[in-house]
């Protein structure tokens, strides 16, 4: 049996993906579970600083194939040294993105560069998640939550054409990987999807050797 949790949540953006995984963290530690939350790309100190690079300036500092890269740079970085050593230590471990939106944003926006990734991921993903929610809205949906997002990010500013192609491709991820994969309805209240969450969660609970928090 793999030790530990390692549990990942995917989607566009402005689809409650950090509300679901703060109000899941505070689940698990009233449970006494010992938690790690995570996101990518970021986690350690090089990868927060690989996402400052690609979020917040102008992509014109990099090429296709150099923020390809640079993304599963990041994601080695935090592999290395947060989620493989906590999943070793038998924690549960929340991240906020994994490969999947790699597969989702890179593969789909740059096409030329699809040959890359299987070779990425066998080397650098030791582990696959146990679980992978995708929070998933029609673009119709989407378009409305982006209307109060005053200070979007450089991903958040990709064309609508490019985000309903994104969107998609996670629906079908989803539906292709369903062993491993959930598809949530975003759109849902905020309570409806913590409930969602924590019954299919309670399975790996039950299931599984946990590490519990320790307490002094």
């Amino acid at each position: 049996m793999l030790k530990g949790l390692f549990i990942t949540f995917e989607g566009g953006e402005n689809t409650g993906k950090s509300t679901q995984i703060q109000l899941l963290y505070k689940y698990l530690v009233a449970l006494d579970y010992s938690v790690i939350v995570t996101r990518e790309p970021g986690g350690t100190s090089g990868a927060e600083s690989i996402r400052q690079n690609l979020l917040h300036n102008s992509s014109a500092n990099w090429s296709h194939l150099s923020e390809l890269l640079l993304f599963y740079t990041a994601r080695n970085d935090l592999i290395e040294k947060v989620i493989s050593p906590a999943l070793e230590a038998n924690k549960i471990v929340l991240c906020d993105r994994f490969f999947d939106s790699s597969h989702a944003y890179q593969n789909v926006l740059k096409k030329e560069y699809a040959y890359l990734f299987e070779n990425l991921d066998r080397s650098i993903i030791r582990r696959l998640p146990d679980r992978s929610y995708f929070f998933h809205m029609t673009h119709e949906q989407w378009l409305e939550r982006q209307k109060v997002n005053k200070h979007p990010d450089f991903f958040e500013q990709k064309s609508f054409a490019d985000h309903e192609k994104i969107l998609m491709t996670f629906h079908e991820r989803a539906k292709a990987y369903n062993t491993r994969c959930r598809i949530i309805d975003a759109t849902l209240d905020i309570e409806i999807i913590r409930n969602i969450l924590i019954k299919d969660i309670e399975f790996f609970l039950h299931d599984k050797p946990l590490a519990k928090a320790i307490k002094y």
